[in-house]
């Protein structure tokens, strides 16, 4: 069966989980992901991984990530997962600063491709209460559109940034799981921190949405 994945990376990172229902009908998979996600899936056992457009022969099935929930389910509190499911590749890419201090990572803005974007960035002013704490380091995690960034920098000695250390979702995995907490909004940051059972503060918008019922 080939699985192919879709939607934002955060869409991959929350439905993997159900990649497991196959392993356990011992199916042979394979599946295909962008690069930014294929280091983080690799520790996967009972996968192969394939890059999009890579010609696989002989496949018998296909489905879409994001349809397994509807194959194998018929009730909505079946869709919940308690415990972190994905493990990643341990590299030694990020230490905090001071391990006596409360180290906490945020997240402001999504992919500004997003269609609802506005809906759910918030302003970096809104954190500044928090970076007043004085008993608290902050790591930012922001990979894209953090320029307003550097004036807090200069105004905060507890603010850090992490951007150039991530190259994939692999390095963010190595950061995150090192914090102790970490306060976002509603994109792939907080599918990954729930997938590795990392502690988390949601900032999410009021609009329902079916894949968090």
């Amino acid at each position: 069966i080939l699985v192919q994945e879709e939607q934002g990376f955060g869409d991959n990172i929350q439905f993997i989980r159900y990649i497991y229902k196959l392993i356990e009908l011992k199916a042979e998979i394979f599946l295909a992901v962008r690069t930014p996600l294929s280091k983080l899936f690799s520790k996967i056992k009972g996968i192969t991984l394939v890059e999009n457009n890579q010609l696989i022969e002989d496949i018998d099935y296909f489905t879409s990530l994001l349809d397994l929930p509807r194959i194998f389910y018929d009730f909505q509190d079946e869709f919940l997962y308690k415990d972190n499911y994905i493990d990643f590749v341990k590299e030694n890419i990020f230490q905090v600063k001071n391990e006596n201090r409360l180290n906490i990572g945020f997240v402001w803005r999504g992919n500004p491709a997003h269609k609802g974007d506005k809906k759910r960035n918030i302003p970096l002013k809104n954190f500044d209460k928090l970076f007043m704490e004085e008993k608290c380091d902050f790591y930012s995690l922001q990979y894209e559109n953090d320029e307003e960034l550097d004036e807090y920098l200069e105004k905060y000695k507890n603010i850090y940034k992490c951007k150039d250390l991530i190259n994939d979702f692999n390095d963010t995995a190595n950061i995150i799981t090192k914090l102790d907490v970490v306060i976002t909004i509603d994109t792939s940051m907080v599918h990954l921190c729930g997938a590795l059972g990392v502690k988390t503060f949601l900032i999410l918008g009021t609009n329902s949405e079916w894949r968090w019922l």
